[in-house]
């Protein structure tokens, strides 16, 4: 029973972390691509000017 108890403790703390961890992979994700949209932005304006 106390083996139980632990798997269910131990395992509810990965759920939180792994889901903290997807948070912050989404987060992490949604800024690259904001800079590589600005980059490529950038990139389009000297295109045009030139």
């Amino acid at each position: 029973m106390l083996g139980h108890r632990w798997v269910a403790i131990f395992g509810g703390v990965e759920e939180s972390e792994g889901r903290q961890r997807g948070f912050l992979r989404r987060y992490l994700s949604i800024v690259i691509f904001f800079k590589e949209i600005c980059t490529s932005l950038k990139d389009l304006h000297r295109f045009i000017h030139c």
